[in-house]
């Protein structure tokens, strides 16, 4: 519960609201406890929080930092999804695919279906060899 305490202090008001819009139904009681008394301490309305929903964040990013499309937040932490592939009748290989999610409103982009045939095509043939290494399961 610490570490909630300190990741609500250290949010700005405009980052708390997109926090609370997209991730405050997915916490349990006590910590939804928390984050409306973190709301009431800012002194931040229903108006406030609206308002602060519909714009995205700007960060003052070089074009080398990733930021969330959704939220426009540099907050991201690496997911890492595994996958196993087999190579032969008794080995398989474990592939690591490495994914950022957002901290504030949790998506992720790489995990979101394409809209139009034109992204499809391109994440097809994105190189994602930066991204993935092979483990080999010892059996």
């Amino acid at each position: 519960m610490k570490a909630l305490d300190s990741f609500l202090t250290n949010l700005s008001d405009h980052e708390l609201a997109i926090f609370c819009r997209y991730r405050y139904h997915g916490f349990l009681g006590s910590s939804k406890e928390k984050i409306a008394n973190e709301i009431k301490k800012r002194n931040l309305t229903t108006e406030q929080l609206k308002s602060f929903e519909d714009k995205k964040l700007t960060t003052h990013l070089t074009n080398e930092k990733i930021k969330c499309f959704r939220c426009g937040s540099d907050r991201l932490y690496i997911e890492s999804d595994y996958k196993e592939i087999p190579i032969a009748e008794f080995t398989s290989a474990e592939i690591a695919i490495d994914s950022y999610r957002c901290r504030l409103c949790g998506y992720n982009a790489s995990k979101t279906t394409p809209n139009n045939v034109f992204d499809r095509i391109k994440r097809v043939f994105k190189n994602f060899a930066k991204s993935r290494f092979i483990k080999y399961n010892d059996i």
